[in-house]
């Protein structure tokens, strides 16, 4: 009995594997049938690519722009002082509101950075962010304007410093002369 057993088994195995197995052009088939689905799939997966792209750039874009300003916000805060930052958000629109200014530097923590000293931002970037404003200076004028901000963190700002400031910077600030007077401005301003 345990003879018979032994010999049936294997050949059930065997019609079982033989039957699962496909044959070679079973196989091939399988393969090709596979083959067009997946170049099906890429071409909707391109397709797709292709309509999601002006959005995904466009949300770069957009990112980039976002980083830019904050930045330029960041830098026109410290530009300001915590003093003169304050007083221009803190007043209320005519219609009684908070300025919407106020509301981005609140929101994207600059008021709190605000508490680093000035020295975090180098004195050219601080010059290239108020000219970033007004679009033109005279040297005298920016050194006036640095010395007026006061504040117990902000150092005096010396004449030679803003001067060191242009020259050391010379891809970034551009000096036009008018009549006898010296103005700075952009280099990517200048026209």
């Amino acid at each position: 009995m345990k003879k018979t057993e032994t010999n049936i088994l294997p050949s059930v195995a065997e019609v079982l594997h033989a039957e699962s197995m496909p044959d070679v052009s079973d196989a091939a088939t399988a393969i090709i049938q596979r083959l067009e689905h997946d170049c099906a799939r890429v071409d909707e997966i391109r397709r797709e690519i292709g309509s999601l792209a002006p959005a995904y750039n466009k949300y770069r874009d957009l990112k980039a722009d976002l980083e830019k300003r904050l930045q330029a916000i960041r830098k026109m805060a410290v530009l300001l002082g915590q003093e003169r930052l304050m007083e221009a958000t803190l007043n209320e629109d005519n219609d009684g509101t908070a300025r919407q200014g106020y509301v981005v530097a609140r929101d994207s923590g600059i008021m709190a950075e605000l508490d680093e000293p000035t020295e975090s931002l180098p004195l050219w970037e601080q010059i290239e962010q108020l000219l970033a404003c007004v679009e033109q200076a005279r040297p005298p004028d920016i050194l006036a304007f640095f010395n007026s901000r006061g504040g117990s963190k902000r150092p005096k700002v010396t004449r030679q410093a803003v001067e060191s400031a242009i020259k050391t910077h010379p891809d970034v600030f551009r000096i036009r002369k008018r009549d006898s007077e010296r103005y700075l401005c952009l280099k990517d301003q200048a026209t």
